[in-house]
C-alpha cells in the first residue's frame, strides 16, 4: 500500500500540462488566437483573431493588447510566437527520462547556440524517428511575454512559434505567405521564417530543399504574392507547386500545436473547466486508489474473518474432546480451556507432593515406556490419581505394578477384568 501511495504521490506531483497537440484542452466555442511580431512587445502590432468554433468571426491588429476587445480577453488564448525568437532543431540522447533530457540538452545544443544555454529556456518532444525535436528560446523574452500577457489579463495557454502554423502533409511542403513574409513549413517539428526578393523563391526554401534528406515531391503556396511567376518557381525549384488561397487564421486553424513553450515552471495557470480537464488524470488515479485501497482492506478482512472461524471451530473441537463432560454449554471455548486447566492445575495443594500435577508428573515416565499400555481415562479426587489402563496381558500389568513400586508411591489396582482379548485395571496412586 505504500508503493501505490509513493507510486501516486510522485505521480501527482510530475502531471504535465495537457497535450499540446490535443485542441480539446482550449475551449473551442470561443477562444482567441494572436500573432505576435518580431521585436515584440517593444515594436509591432499584434494580429489577433477570435475563433467560434473552426470559424473565424473576427480579427484585426493592435498597438497594446490593453487595446483588445474587452470581451475576448478574457477566453482562452493561443500565442503564435515570432519564429526567429525560437530555434527548432533535433538531437538523440541515449535516455527515455525527462529530468535527465531536461539536464543534458544545454550541453548537448551548446555548440549550436549563440548565447549562453544558461540563458536559455528548453522544451522537447519526441518525433516519430525517436529522435527528440527540440526548441530554444531566450529565458528572459518568455518571461517578458508572459509579464505582458498577464499585465493585460489575458488567459494564455499556449505558446506555439509560427512557423508550425502550418498545416503538415506528406511529400509535400507548404509555404504561407503574408505580404512579403513567408513561413516554410517543412515537417512535423521543423519550419523557417523567409522573405520574398522581387518574385523569386527566397533562399531559405533553396537552402532547405538543397539540405533535406528527404525532398518533398509538391510544394503547396498559400495566399502567393502579386508577382507571383508559377512557372519560373517551377522551373527554379524543379518542384511541382499547387496554389491555395487561404489566410492566415484560416491555416493555422486547420492545423494541430506539436509544441507548447509553456512547459515546466511557465506551465499556465488553467481556469475553469480548463484546470479540471488538466486534473482528470489524477481525479481517476485517486479513485482507482481508494477503490483499490477499500477493496484490498475488504478482503484481508475476509480472510481474517475465515481464519478467526476456523481456528474457533479447531478449538471447539478440542474443547469437546477434552472436557466431554461439557460439550454441552459452550460460550468461549478458549476462555473455558484456561478456567480448565487453571483448576486442574490447582486441584490439591500444588506446593505439595500430593497435587494433580506432582502425581502425574511421577506415573508420566512409567506410562510412556509401556509400549503396549493404553491409558483410556485419567481422573483426581482427594489427593487420589486413578488411571485407568488397557494392557495386553497379566504379565505386562504386573511389570508397570513394579515400576510404579520403584518410585516409591502408595498404589492400588482395582476393577481388574478381561475385555475382548485385553486386561483392563484401575490403578490409584497416592504419596504414602
Amino acid at each position: 500500500m505504500a508503493t501505490i501511495f509513493n507510486n501516486l504521490t510522485s505521480t501527482l506531483a510530475n502531471i504535465r500540462p495537457a497535450n499540446v497537440g490535443d485542441r480539446s484542452s482550449l475551449i473551442k466555442e470561443r477562444r482567441l488566437g494572436l500573432r505576435l511580431p518580431h521585436g515584440w512587445p517593444e515594436t509591432g502590432k499584434v494580429d489577433w483573431c477570435l475563433y467560434e468554433g473552426s470559424v473565424v468571426s473576427a480579427h484585426g491588429s493592435v498597438e497594446q493588447l490593453a487595446e483588445l476587445p474587452a470581451d475576448v480577453r478574457g477566453m482562452p488564448a493561443h500565442v503564435w510566437s515570432p519564429a526567429e525568437d525560437t530555434l527548432l532543431t533535433q538531437v538523440t540522447l541515449p535516455t527515455r527520462s525527462r529530468s535527465k533530457i531536461t539536464r543534458a540538452l544545454p550541453f548537448a545544443l551548446e555548440e549550436r547556440l549563440i548565447d549562453d544555454p544558461a540563458e536559455q529556456f528548453f522544451t522537447f518532444e519526441r518525433s516519430a524517428d525517436s529522435k527528440l525535436a527540440v526548441s530554444v528560446t531566450q529565458r528572459s523574452k518568455l518571461q517578458q511575454w508572459i509579464a505582458t500577457f498577464d499585465d493585460a489579463g489575458l488567459s494564455v495557454q499556449s505558446v506555439t512559434p509560427v512557423s508550425l502554423s502550418i498545416s503538415t502533409l506528406v511529400n509535400a511542403w507548404i509555404l504561407h505567405c503574408d505580404q512579403d513574409i513567408c513561413w516554410l513549413r517543412t515537417g512535423p517539428m521543423s519550419g523557417y521564417r523567409c522573405a520574398i526578393l522581387a518574385g523569386h523563391p527566397p533562399y531559405m526554401l533553396k537552402s532547405a530543399l538543397r539540405d533535406a534528406m528527404e525532398a518533398p515531391q509538391t510544394l503547396i503556396i498559400q495566399n502567393p504574392p502579386e508577382d507571383f511567376d508559377l512557372e519560373a518557381w517551377e522551373q527554379d525549384l524543379g518542384l511541382e507547386i499547387l496554389i491555395e488561397e487561404s489566410t492566415f487564421w484560416e491555416a493555422a486553424e486547420s492545423s494541430s500545436l506539436p509544441l507548447n513553450l509553456l512547459q515546466q515552471e511557465f506551465t499556465p495557470r488553467r481556469q475553469g473547466g480548463g484546470s479540471r480537464i488538466q486534473y482528470l488524470p489524477a481525479f481517476y488515479m485517486v479513485t482507482a486508489w481508494l477503490i483499490g485501497t477499500v477493496f484490498f482492506t475488504s478482503y484481508e478482512w475476509w480472510q481474517l474473518d475465515s481464519e478467526y472461524t476456523a481456528l474457533h471451530d479447531e478449538m471447539t473441537a478440542i474443547f469437546k474432546k477434552t472436557f466431554p463432560q461439557e460439550a454441552s454449554l459452550i460460550v468461549d471455548p478458549y476462555k473455558q480451556m484456561q478456567a480448565n486447566l487453571a483448576q486442574s492445575s490447582s486441584l490439591g495443594n500444588s506446593d505439595s507432593d500430593t497435587s494433580f500435577l506432582s502425581l502425574l508428573g511421577a506415573i508420566s515416565p512409567i506410562l510412556g515406556r509401556s509400549g503396549t499400555l493404553t491409558l483410556k481415562e485419567i481422573s483426581y479426587q482427594a489427593d487420589k490419581l486413578t488411571a485407568s489402563v488397557e494392557l495386553p496381558d497379566y504379565r505386562s500389568l504386573e511389570t508397570v505394578k513394579n515400576s510404579i513400586g520403584e518410585t516409591g508411591l502408595a498404589y492400588s489396582v482395582r476393577q481388574v477384568h478381561q475385555k475382548e482379548g485385553k486386561v483392563v485395571a484401575a490403578i490409584v496412586l497416592e504419596r504414602k
